[in-house]
């Protein structure tokens, strides 16, 4: 089963024999709805009334999203609700010391995770003393998170280690023209934060899949704060794999050429745009960011998609070495079993 992405403005999405097909005045794809477990939209499309019937029937998971990657709206089919793990959910919510513990455990994690990605950092480009000293107040931090008595403490030293970690990782691009100023989004503000950002929506929505497949409740989160319609559970989820799944890959496509400065463009973001709309808060009505073209797009994608294919990835749980993909899949089914109490606590992928 694959991931399928349309990337396209003015494209249309019809049925012929059963099967769909994406047309524009440049190409004709075809879609076998047997062969895909999620379509992706960005950018305009139009859906003949036969083709979101063959949506239907097949049940396909489809998400809609802007231009910036930013959620638009999906087309589901009834939740497979699983009535039982969601009672539970809804008990260990309200369970502080199961969340201080699960919040605990998954930033350590994606600390530990940034630490071996800053070290390979520092490595590669023979950085100096000063960026070391970054990776041991980092692992201060690490030191905070074991010690703290509430989430709030520990989302505050996740953020906190996040800064540093910023600062080395904006070392790591050797073409001149790669520029990170720090995290930004909605808008990202440089050319690497387009990739983050685009990056980091591909893998929210890659486990946003699985978690709605086994039956959770999307929007109840142990670690990040519940907020009206958000997806909580899999933003915690992400946390783990952003430094060795997602941030791997940025330096990647810029140290290996992949991406050029051609794939890029600067578009106005404002309060009331549809296609490219401005976060909440803040004085400005509008604001320039920086987003991947439609090629700049494929290519990510193209990567992405191959990165969680290979099996390359030592996975301890299972002993041996599989692919992202899996390992996704399988963090998700142990995260539910603790949920449901066969496993006494969660236990984040940590890297080699």
């Amino acid at each position: 089963m694959s991931h399928v992405y349309v990337l396209t403005e003015g494209g249309k999405l019809r049925q012929e024999n059963k099967n769909l097909v994406l047309e524009t005045p440049s190409f004709k794809e075809i879609i076998r709805p047997g062969s895909v477990d999620q379509i992706v939209f960005l950018g305009g499309v139009d859906i003949t009334r036969s083709a979101l019937a063959t949506l239907v029937h097949w049940k396909l998971p489809v998400v809609f999203l802007n231009r910036n990657g930013a959620f638009n709206a999906r087309l589901t089919y009834g939740e497979r609700e699983h009535v039982a793990l969601r009672m539970k959910q809804y008990d260990l919510l309200k369970n502080s010391g199961f969340c201080l513990r699960f919040s605990q455990a998954i930033v350590e994690a994606k600390i530990e995770n940034q630490i071996l990605v800053m070290r390979r950092i520092i490595r590669n480009r023979k950085l100096d003393e000063v960026l070391l000293g970054y990776v041991r107040d980092v692992e201060q931090v690490k030191r905070r998170v074991r010690e703290s008595s509430t989430v709030e403490e520990v989302r505050g030293h996740e953020g906190l280690a996040a800064k540093l970690y910023f600062a080395v990782l904006a070392r790591a691009f050797l073409p001149e023209w790669a520029v990170f100023c720090g995290r930004t989004r909605q808008p990202p503000e440089d050319n690497v934060n387009a990739v983050l950002s685009f990056l980091y929506t591909l893998l929210f929505y890659r486990l946003d899949g699985f978690l709605m497949t086994e039956g959770f409740d999307v929007r109840v989160g142990f670690f990040h704060a519940l907020e009206y319609n958000r997806p909580s559970l899999a933003l915690d989820c992400m946390e783990e794999f952003r430094a060795l799944l997602v941030d791997n890959l940025v330096i990647s496509l810029f140290n290996k050429g992949v991406l050029k400065p051609e794939d890029f463009e600067e578009k106005e973001f404002g309060r009331e745009s549809i296609d490219f709309p401005l976060e909440e808060g803040g004085s400005l009505e509008t604001k320039k960011g920086v987003l991947l073209t439609t090629d700049g797009c494929r290519k990510v994608i193209t990567h992405f998609e191959e990165t969680l294919r290979d099996k390359d990835v030592y996975y301890e749980p299972l002993g041996e070495v599989v692919s992202w993909r899996q390992i996704l899949l399988e963090q998700v089914r142990h995260l539910k079993r603790v949920v449901m109490g066969e496993e006494e606590s969660y236990k984040p992928f940590v890297g080699r």
